[in-house]
């Protein structure tokens, strides 16, 4: 089996306000988004493109020492 590498993080749903002391500011998809199945904080395949290159360029590093 080869190796398979991936990170999972939870995330809130929201966050307090930067506006509004004490208030609480829930999460929502983007307007663009048809619905909020699918949606992601962040971009997916670019984070995993440069998770690879940190993670390859540390190992390489690595073997080489």
């Amino acid at each position: 089996m080869d190796s398979h590498w991936h990170v999972h993080a939870l995330v809130p749903g929201g966050g307090p306000s930067l506006s509004e002391p004490e208030e609480w500011k829930q999460a929502s998809a983007p307007e663009r988004a048809a619905n909020s199945d699918g949606f992601y904080l962040v971009d997916a395949i670019s984070l995993r493109e440069l998770f690879r290159k940190t993670a390859i360029a540390h190992l390489k590093r690595l073997r080489q020492s």
